[in-house]
């Protein structure tokens, strides 16, 4: 603890500060694996039975050193934030004269897998008008480690120290009584000595890779995990514009594992009915056996073109002795090339080139074709569109 911190606390005890025996509750909340495994993150919230103003604080959180490295702190692998919207943000005043109410963001390795945080005001209680603090638990801090290389599979353990000497070091705000300064001398806050840890919320499976292709006219999702603990399921979103999202699907995850598992899901002709949108969004929302969730990073799918396009075959299924006629069809005049795939992908005839078409109908005899499933590709010439459509063949 640095000696600015450690000063503020003691002096909140010794001239004239009292304590309380309040349930106070920290926990963890929203983990989640971030920056296509390199982070893993978390919010810190807190709820009390008896509403306060949240004064100076400090919590010490303990984490595993093989993944994130001895005394993350020195080494840069630590992040502590006070974003907008959490109670560390706070800011007083009236637009444009704001001021940050709290300060003294201290960070210190208190141990080689333990790192504490800390806090105090620079403002008086009247500052805040309402109690920050209620029992509606309430977003306080975030939090960042960041793995080692090669160690995202492995289990954060991240979780608040909780052993005698490290608890009970929450203070309610100091006066005075109107807004201005704070003086903890004259009026002292109050030390909470009833603390209580959370750290229930889990992050059901460590996500270790996701991401999102398009092929043909699919948008093909696969995602690792390195280990699950009570995970039950995967949901599948798809978004245009990365705020409002849709179902698409469900996987069932592994439940307990401790290894390398390998999932996939298809969005099959994904741009089918959302004729204009060039960009695609995608997440998976991580669902444990308790129902507690957390979201995956956002993958995205950029279409190479706007190219409202179709293809048609008819008759489709074909016989041998009959001719396939392939319409197709384009919002703009461009060059097409066209041919006829096996089931494995690969190519069985030479490529028609269509030349400047919004509509064309080409015919091909089929007859040299074995019964069995084909493909019939077109793209334009220059690459931006590729669509392909399903021929069977029968006997």
């Amino acid at each position: 603890m640095k000696f600015s911190s450690f000063f503020f606390f003691l002096a909140a005890l010794l001239l004239g500060g009292s304590s309380f025996a309040q349930d106070v509750t920290f926990s963890l909340q929203n983990p989640q694996i971030t920056n296509g495994g390199a982070n893993y993150e978390a919010d810190i919230y807190v709820s009390s039975n008896t509403g306060f103003k949240m004064g100076s604080g400090q919590l010490y959180l303990n984490y595993n050193e093989q993944a994130f490295g001895p005394n993350v702190q020195a080494n840069g692998k630590f992040v502590y934030l006070q974003p907008p919207g959490s109670i560390l943000g706070t800011l007083v005043g009236n637009p444009p004269f704001q001021f940050a109410f709290y300060q003294d963001f201290i960070v210190n390795d208190n141990i080689t897998d333990r790192v504490s945080i800390s806090w105090q005001h620079a403002f008086s209680e009247a500052c805040l008008g309402a109690n920050n603090v209620t029992s509606t638990s309430t977003f306080l801090a975030h939090v960042s480690f960041t793995f080692l290389p090669g160690a995202s599979s492995l289990d954060p353990e991240l979780c608040f120290e909780s052993a005698n000497l490290f608890v009970n070091q929450t203070f309610t705000a100091c006066g005075p009584p109107t807004c201005g300064n704070v003086n903890c001398f004259a009026n002292p806050g109050t030390q909470l000595t009833n603390d209580a840890y959370d750290c229930s919320a889990l992050l059901p499976v460590t996500l270790l890779q996701f991401g999102v292709h398009e092929q043909v006219d699919d948008a093909h999702l696969t995602w690792q995990t390195g280990q699950e603990t009570g995970s039950s399921h995967f949901v599948v979103e798809k978004s245009t514009n990365g705020h409002q999202w849709q179902y698409l699907g469900r996987v069932a995850a592994a439940g307990d594992s401790y290894t390398l598992r390998k999932y996939r899901f298809t969005d099959y002709r994904f741009r089918e009915n959302f004729a204009g949108v060039s960009t695609f969004y995608y997440r998976l929302r991580m669902v444990d056996l308790d129902e507690s969730f957390a979201y995956s990073d956002i993958e995205k799918v950029q279409v190479s073109s706007t190219i409202q396009s179709d293809i048609s075959v008819y008759p489709n299924p074909s016989a041998p002795a009959t001719q396939c006629q392939v319409t197709v069809t384009g919002a703009t005049n461009t060059d097409w090339t066209c041919q006829v795939l096996d089931a494995q992908g690969r190519s069985i005839n030479t490529v028609i080139n269509v030349a400047h078409v919004t509509a064309a109908t080409l015919t091909w005899q089929i007859n040299d074709l074995s019964p069995g499933v084909y493909w019939i590709r077109t793209q334009t010439v220059d690459g931006r569109q590729l669509l392909t459509r399903r021929l069977v063949v029968q006997r």
